[in-house]
């Protein structure tokens, strides 16, 4: 099968040893903690490749596949292969999504920076994510509701979400396949259900924010005579996820 990888390709060749090492900002540690130990990682849109190569260095997985749209991000990628040495444990694949790629289980999937609906198609795109033996990892910069929504709609379990800041709140989601669909209510899709951020504290901190975000543009909807039923109960749904946050 050509799987768009022949395109582009890092060999042995390019081996470098080196005693770098990558630090991954909060955004991308965060992904890079529910990656799990010992699958082949999927990167896709993996721009400089900080994320697949600092997790090969620290022998957390075997392999990984690069994968970006465009030729710019890969030939960075490329470089960091080559500094890092993991030239013989990676491949640079240019492909669309997931299109020109044969996914192979047991895997995770990483698909982070983009938006929520483009995450969203992207996955939809793809028929081979549904195995239980493939886990995605999605970090969603914007519409994380929207996400959220097209997996309970299409039976991707949410396992859990890892919530961080940095310079902004992020969520991470971990999910597989079951082909079960269930429901979440409005502050569930906003804010996520199975957050670990709730033993830290972040999630409350981004619960607040969000919070804030909503009750100005209540104000400003009621101002307007427009209707302000959805953000009246998200509002209410929000303030008491918090008011229980603070009685444990």
């Amino acid at each position: 099968m050509n799987d768009g990888c022949d395109l582009i390709r890092v060999t042995a060749l390019c081996f470098i040893m080196t005693d770098k090492e990558i630090k991954l900002d909060a955004r991308l540690n965060a992904v890079a903690s529910l990656v799990r130990n010992g699958v082949t990682l999927y990167d896709i849109g993996s721009d400089h490749a900080y994320l697949p190569v600092s997790l090969l260095t620290q022998n957390k997985i075997p392999f990984a596949y690069i994968c970006d749209v465009a030729r710019g991000p890969l030939s960075k990628a490329e470089e960091t292969v080559k500094t890092y040495g993991v030239s013989d444990r990676s491949r640079l694949c240019l492909s669309d999504g997931m299109k020109s790629v044969e996914i192979i289980p047991p895997c995770d999937i990483s698909i982070a920076g983009m938006g929520g609906e483009l995450i969203a198609s992207i996955i939809d795109a793809c028929p081979d994510v549904k195995d239980p033996d493939v886990r995605l990892v999605l970090q969603p910069m914007t519409r994380g509701e929207e996400l959220r929504r097209y997996l309970c709609e299409n039976g991707f379990e949410i396992l859990c979400e890892n919530t961080v800041f940095e310079g902004k709140y992020y969520t991470v989601i971990s999910c597989r396949y079951t082909g079960e669909r269930y429901e979440l209510s409005p502050s569930e899709l906003v804010l996520g259900k199975a957050s670990v951020g709730r033993e830290n504290g972040e999630f409350f901190a981004m619960a607040e924010n969000k919070l804030e975000i909503l009750k100005a543009i209540y104000d400003g909807k009621k101002r307007g005579g427009a209707d302000c039923f959805y953000e009246e109960k998200l509002i209410d749904e929000i303030t008491k996820i918090l008011d229980n946050g603070e009685k444990r």
